[in-house]
């Protein structure tokens, strides 16, 4: 574990300007208002208060903005969690969330303070477009039911089983509902296409308009919808009291796998975000700090009741768009959530279910990358690129997040093994016109020697690469294997050494190696390889190497067969 570097604030702080203040007030003023609809639609989506997911964007948007390694990044409850957190309440119910949220956050702190935030992007872009497609996929089937005002208790889980549950709950749709759920989706689409024609508006999120209007609608109409109040009751401008979560340690081995989703979604969401940001606005982020950020602010959410917390795309994008320079926009954003649900906590119990679930069916399309899986530009990429995407997409939408995440990681360690194996690579060396073995050729003709240069990394999915060289029955006297271009090494390739000299010496042969680089020589001389090769075993060069062998014997030199 070593130091973190400081946090993105106190690094931009010494160069702070008074524009940068009022670009950084503004844009977090208008993201605040944004973040307000959006972190409560997504609580309620899964399966929580609404007041738990606006206290998740205050803290996380104080903490990201404190420790983040990021200049824009707005952080708060996502939609990408949607389907586990609510999986995780209608299994365990919601202190499970918060104990499974903190040891989440215990998991991201340990990532960054063990600076392993550039694991996360290792994953393959098949993986992530897939698992967030797929999630796209059931939110949008699961925010149906709102949206229409269906009499549904509790979907199921699996696309076959939400389907059946919504075309039966079908004769209980609610008209007046459905109108004000597709109302709102044209305005909220309208006023998306007003906000690229006229800048200005987008001083005015489309969320926010869209909820202000169902709101005056269904408050001045009296129409008999689903709110906020009916379903929750009256919500509160009380400050929450920070408490541990209570951990059921008779769940922990069925709530770990949850924690890791939890984390491993959070860290890729992050990801994602972190990474439009830095195109956005030509930075680097460190994903490192990012990951330690994120991990405090998910040990704290629970004390409060809150969610998850993650890089979230949406108010980071208006965020960028507002003119952001620093992450005190982050900070105002916050201030600005808690000031909003203090002032107005009343009239939010008049908030329509049907305009929320607009809301967040919206933001999961716009979540989704749609376009790599049109089959025009799919079939543009590899076969391992194609099967891992669809495979990941599936088992999103056919099965539970969990399984997705934990087979996406699978899936993920599997396309790396490949793509390391192909880049090692094991050649014979042909000597016949090399000027060092010419004494060599010239000399004797009861030995041989032969040659073979090795590239890449030396691991375990390497070893199979070996399996001719192995199966020798004849072995000649000398064996040099050129060790320049090995970048690495694991315990499988030193027992492959071990195995190779045995199987050397058991013919009378001998075997050399050449050019270690620093980390596999370390290895295999911590193994006590290199000590049980002996003391004239190793090489600077291949020239080297063939010199010394005249003083030893003066062989025939032989090529090596292909391998």
């Amino acid at each position: 574990m070593t130091r973190l570097p400081l946090p993105k604030l106190f690094t931009l702080l010494p160069h702070y300007r008074a524009n940068d203040l009022w670009a950084d007030l503004t844009a977090g003023v208008t993201v605040g208002a944004l973040a307000l609809p959006l972190s409560m639609a997504f609580a309620i989506a899964s399966g929580t208060s609404p007041l738990n997911g606006v206290w998740t964007a205050v803290i996380a948007g104080v903490i990201y903005g404190l420790l983040g390694g990021s200049r824009v990044l707005v952080a708060g409850p996502a939609s990408a969690f949607i389907p586990l957190l609510f999986a995780i309440v209608s299994q365990f119910g919601p202190s499970a969330l918060l104990a499974a949220t903190w040891f989440a956050g215990l998991i991201l702190l340990l990532l960054g303070l063990f600076r392993l935030g550039n694991l996360v992007r290792l994953i393959p872009n098949s993986v992530i477009t897939g698992f967030i497609n797929g999630i796209a996929v059931i939110i949008i089937l699961t925010q149906v039911k709102d949206f229409l005002g269906l009499a549904l208790a509790v979907p199921p889980s699996g696309l076959v089983g939400k389907l059946r549950a919504l075309y039966d709950a079908l004769p209980t749709l609610q008209p007046a509902s459905a109108a004000l759920g597709f109302g709102s989706l044209a305005l909220l689409l309208g006023w998306t296409r007003l906000e690229r024609r006229i800048p200005k508006l987008r001083r005015l999120p489309a969320p926010l308009v869209t909820l202000v209007a169902g709101t005056a609608i269904v408050w001045g109409g009296e129409l008999p919808v689903a709110t906020i109040g009916s379903r929750f009751g009256a919500i509160t401008s009380s400050l929450p009291a920070f408490t541990l979560p209570v951990v059921d340690w008779t769940q922990f081995t069925q709530l770990l796998p949850a924690a890791l989703a939890i984390a491993v979604l959070g860290a890729t969401e992050s990801l994602v975000t972190t990474r439009f940001a830095d195109e956005k606005i030509d930075d680097l982020h460190n994903p490192n700090q990012e990951l330690f950020a994120q991990g405090v602010a998910n040990l704290l959410t629970p004390m409060v009741g809150g969610l998850p917390a993650t890089g979230a795309m949406g108010p980071t994008a208006t965020n960028i768009r507002c003119g952001a320079q620093t992450p005190i926009s982050g900070l105002v954003h916050a201030l600005t959530v808690l000031l909003l649900i203090v002032l107005f906590a009343p009239a939010a119990t008049h908030v329509p279910l049907p305009t929320l679930a607009t809301i967040v069916m919206v933001t999961a399309y716009n979540m989704g990358s749609w376009r790599r899986m049109h089959w025009r530009l799919l079939r543009r990429y590899p076969p391992n690129y194609r099967s891992t995407l669809l495979i990941t997409f599936l088992l999103t939408v056919l099965f539970e997040v969990t399984i997705a995440v934990e087979v996406g990681l699978l899936l993920t360690s599997f396309s790396f093994i490949h793509r390391m194996t192909r880049l090692s690579a094991i050649h014979p060396i042909d000597l016949t016109h090399h000027p060092a073995a010419q004494a060599l050729r010239d000399s004797a003709a009861d030995g041989s020697v032969e040659a073979y240069r090795f590239s890449g990394p030396l691991f375990f999915g390497v070893v199979p690469k070996f399996d001719a060289l192995l199966r020798r029955k004849t072995w000649p006297q000398w064996v040099l294997l050129d060790l320049h271009q090995m970048i690495s090494i694991d315990d499988a390739g030193i027992e492959l050494f071990e195995r190779l000299h045995r199987q050397i010496k058991r013919h009378g042969g001998s075997l050399r190696l050449i050019g270690l680089q620093a980390q596999p020589k370390r290895a295999l001389a911590r193994s006590g390889f290199l000590a049980e090769l002996g003391a004239h075993a190793e090489y600077p060069t291949l020239s080297e190497a063939l010199y010394a062998l005249q003083n030893e014997r003066a062989p025939q030199v032989t090529t090596a067969p292909a391998q």
